[in-house]
């Protein structure tokens, strides 16, 4: 009779132990970036991992910006870089949304703009020749007459 109640028990048991378990605090705050890197060597992380996982590059960007308390413009825009040269289907207009509240509106936005400057770098940009102003090969003056020489 003392079996079937222990037996029960580790049924139970035994229907628990498979389940996930799921995180019910609020939002989580740890990054995957150590603090005491520099802009460069996270930039160089963040292009590596969103080489290799193109689905989840806005994800480990938004890590990154938050993995630091503060950036700069140059900063910010090093990292965008790196972003965009790994995943380059993404355009400079999906950072404003990945920036948390630790960076400057004013900084992104000039970010954003200097993203989005086309520079005559676009593959259908045609550069017009034109002929130089001064001559490719210099002309030099042939020397006077010499006197002297047989």
């Amino acid at each position: 009779m003392k079996l079937i109640p222990c037996l029960v028990f580790v049924l139970c048991l035994g229907g628990l132990v498979p389940m996930q378990y799921a995180y019910a605090g609020g939002e989580k705050t740890a990054s995957v970036f150590p603090r005491n890197l520099s802009a460069e060597e996270i930039a160089k992380m963040v292009y590596e991992a969103a080489k290799k996982d193109p689905q989840n590059a806005a994800l480990i960007f938004a890590d990154a910006v938050a993995s630091r308390d503060s950036w700069t413009r140059g900063e910010l825009m090093l990292l965008s870089d790196a972003l965009l040269l790994a995943v380059p289907s993404m355009s400079p207009g999906d950072i404003p949304s990945l920036v948390g509240s630790n960076v400057k509106p004013e900084d992104v936005q000039s970010v954003v703009e200097q993203l989005e400057r086309n520079d005559g770098a676009s593959p259908g940009h045609v550069i017009e020749a034109l002929p130089p102003d001064v001559p490719v090969y210099p002309v030099i003056p042939s020397p006077g007459p010499v006197s002297g020489l047989r």
